[in-house]
């Protein structure tokens, strides 16, 4: 938007400019044009007065020849004829200084008129200057000469007035053609601002509004999703969840070890649809994270299954899984992201099944340069809409199918693209959905070489406030050798640290008294220790995962706290030494 205000302005002062450009030149050329007519009105109306002049001097003359007995008339009126020559002869030198400008006010006509035989008006008049500055009143022929001079000039004078006259009036000609052209100049300027500046500001206008209009959309469709993404996050979770209670209830009653690792396997699976959750922001802007891990392929399977075993139960649906001994492999793919495809496939085939049976295949493909694995999903409910199948698209309002928590088949799709695999979804010709997807994987050696680590002898403190957490994380600990003191909170760590030395700390961040951040800071610049500090903490936002490292923690792990994860952390940070175990 304040590019577009830019946009505007920039274009609306260009042409602000164009115009007052525009009007300048043509007031200031309209102004030299109105002095120019001044002159000329000043020329003609000069021109007119010598004809006036010239009657004025012959009237005084005629005058002064009847007052000769009475002086003081006589001297009045002879003042009065020879100030008439004098304004006659000085409108006549400044009608001359005209012709000698450049550009002179003097045509063609008016060089000829004063200049050339037989007019010659600027000789006349200077001989009637002449005779009436030396007249002999007492000479009735030179009064009488001067009679004749004086009406033929008149003649002339006029003449010459009609030619001043003539002249002004073409400059009054140009001036209007000027007019005309300094008008069609506005107007091509207008076209010019309008096609060139007017009209891609309001393209500009109407684009910026179209793109605001499709912003205002997207959030209104953002908030859409999100309220439904949080109105269905707890209906989708409540399948593994379920799943975990209901074999918990059956453990108690009838103690079957197999109904505890149900309940483990469905709290896995659990797990596994809250990290994905996690994830959804970064998969709306389709940045998925692959993080490949070796892992047993029936096991990572079973626990897919397991928690859509009871719900396909009371739907009155078949759940099978079809594997054959060749499927017994470890594998190393993006395993988590694997089983969550699996679960989604499922659980839309068992939402939108209400009888028969639908059926998990898997199938390792093994080459020489790379091996894949196949996974189908197939069922027996109401199938696919063409238009689904073709267009891919599964956050219209109007189509429900494969929504889940509204991470949906097109999220699914890129995370197959993103494991370089493919998607492929049809109806099968019995009836019912067919999703089949195919991955690269890396089949590893039965007899691989597993890394496993000891702490033996080194000591922990951790610092977490949640008593739960705290033991679960304890006995992950002890299990790897490490001596462990608990701290409730920062304040209490301080207090242990004050006194204690520790091999690494593992630290909490949401902790009541004082947080984590907090924490970390007084460590390294109250207490001056350099010890290891690990985060442990639920909070996968990478901005608050920076802020602890920025503040002086060492590294990081996410709850639920994962065996593999957080050996790999201890090895980065040489805490912990590793011994190579071979896999039966």
């Amino acid at each position: 938007m304040l590019k577009l205000i830019k946009a505007i302005r920039a274009r609306y002062i260009l042409a602000v400019l164009a115009m007052a450009l525009l009007v300048s030149i043509a007031t200031g050329f309209m102004q030299f044009l109105l002095y120019d007519k001044q002159q000329d009105a000043t020329v003609v109306n000069i021109a007119g007065m010598q004809r006036m002049l010239s009657q004025k001097v012959l009237l005084h003359a005629q005058r002064l020849v009847s007052l000769q007995n009475e002086p003081q008339v006589f001297q009045v009126v002879y003042s009065q004829l020879q100030s008439s020559v004098d304004r006659f002869a000085v409108n006549h030198e400044y009608l001359m200084s005209k012709r000698a400008q450049e550009h002179g006010f003097f045509s063609p006509k008016l060089n000829e008129w004063y200049f050339s035989q037989p007019i010659r008006l600027d000789q006349r008049s200077r001989d009637f200057i002449a005779r009436g500055r030396n007249l002999q009143l007492t000479d009735p022929i030179e009064l009488d000469e001067l009679y004749r001079l004086s009406q033929s000039l008149l003649i002339d004078l006029d003449g010459a007035v009609q030619l001043f006259e003539e002249q002004a009036n073409s400059g009054l000609t140009t001036l209007r053609y000027v007019e005309m052209l300094i008008w069609l100049l506005a107007m091509v300027l207008l076209i010019v601002e309008v096609k060139f500046i007017f009209r891609p500001m309001e393209m500009q206008v109407l684009a910026g509004l179209r793109e605001l209009e499709n912003q205002k959309q997207q959030t209104q469709q953002a908030l859409r999703m999100k309220s439904r993404f949080l109105a269905r996050a707890s209906h989708e979770l409540r399948t593994p969840l379920q799943s975990v209670l209901g074999y918990l209830d059956l453990f108690r009653t009838e103690h079957q070890p197999l109904h505890l690792e149900q309940a483990i396997t469905s709290a896995h699976q659990l797990n596994i649809l809250i990290n994905e959750m996690h994830d959804f922001s970064r998969w709306s802007n389709e940045k998925v994270r692959i993080q490949n891990s070796r892992a047993d392929l029936p096991t990572m399977i079973e626990m897919v299954v397991a928690p859509y075993r009871l719900a396909a139960q009371r739907k009155g649906l078949r759940l099978q899984v079809q594997m054959t001994d060749n499927e017994h492999k470890r594998l190393l793919c993006d395993h988590q992201h694997l089983a969550w495809i699996c679960s989604q496939l499922l659980d839309n085939s068992i939402k939108f099944s209400d009888s028969g049976t639908i059926t998990l295949a898997v199938e390792l493909n093994t080459g020489d340069s790379q091996s894949s694995l196949t996974v189908s999903v197939s069922d027996q409910g109401c199938g696919l809409t063409q238009e689904l199948i073709d267009s891919m698209t599964v956050h219209d309002d109007k189509n429900n199918h494969f929504q889940g928590m509204q991470l949906g088949l097109v999220r699914c799709q890129w995370l197959v693209n993103a494991m370089s695999g493919e998607l492929n979804l049809s109806n099968s010709p019995q009836g019912g959905a067919s999703l089949r997807f195919t991955i690269p994987v890396t089949i590893l050696d039965d007899n691989e070489v597993l890394i496993s680590a000891d702490a033996s002898g080194k000591k922990a403190l951790l610092v977490e406030d949640n008593a739960i957490n705290a033991v679960v994380i304890t006995k992950q600990l002890r299990t790897l050798g490490f001596d462990v003191v608990r701290a409730e909170h920062g304040k209490a760590a301080l207090q242990v640290l004050e006194t204690q030395t520790f091999d690494v700390i593992f630290m909490d961040l949401n902790m009541p008294h004082m947080d984590g951040y907090e924490t970390i800071e007084k460590i390294r610049n109250q207490l001056n220790l350099n010890t290891i500090v690990i985060v442990v903490t639920a909070n996968d936002e990478q901005q608050d995962l920076d802020r602890a490292i920025i503040l002086g923690s060492n590294g990081y792990v996410i709850k639920p706290l994962q065996q593999v994860e957080l050996v790999k952390v201890l090895d980065e940070l040489g805490v912990v030494t590793l011994r190579e175990e071979h896999s039966k």
